[in-house]
């Protein structure tokens, strides 16, 4: 699905770098055009705000793998966890708490606007998977992990 949403975006995404570390992933149990939304959503915000500010020398970088996480039983849980980063502008600390809320939006300068409705999707289908997302954004990079669930079955393995 990373993959796919990637090719999706191909066009979009030629006058800025792409680095990708396509690690390989265990299976997980999901709907393949939820997930591709999640990945177009966050790829397609750090375009818009790589291309708003004029980034010198843009790049977004997508990495996979895999995470093992203690959860609330004696068992760790193993998630498949991807990474989405770019070098754009920091995310303010003000606007990280509300990221996430339906109608927010950074875009409202002349053509460039948004609905605010693309992150909090993300957030509703990373939740609906007993998933987490993850946001860092310093001056130099600002980065996405969301983590959701391998369909392993933990035990006597």
């Amino acid at each position: 699905s990373v993959k796919d949403a990637l090719h999706l975006l191909h066009n979009k995404l030629k006058h800025i770098t792409l680095k990708t570390e396509l690690n390989p992933i265990p299976a997980i149990t999901a709907d393949k055009s939820e997930l591709m939304q999640i990945w177009t959503n966050i790829v397609q915000n750090a375009y818009d705000a790589l291309t708003i500010e004029k980034t010198e020398n843009p790049y977004i970088s997508v990495t996979t793998g895999i995470f093992h996480a203690e959860g609330v039983s004696l068992l760790p849980q193993e998630y498949v966890t991807v990474s989405i980063s770019n070098n754009g502008p920091r995310i303010p600390q003000e606007h990280i708490e509300k990221i996430y809320q339906p109608s927010f939006t950074t875009k409202k300068q002349g053509l460039d606007f948004g609905l605010g409705l693309g992150l909090s999707i993300v957030r509703r289908l990373v939740d609906s998977y007993n998933g987490t997302i993850g946001l860092t954004s310093t001056d130099e990079l600002t980065t996405f992990t969301i983590n959701l669930p391998t369909t392993k079955i933990h035990g006597n393995d």
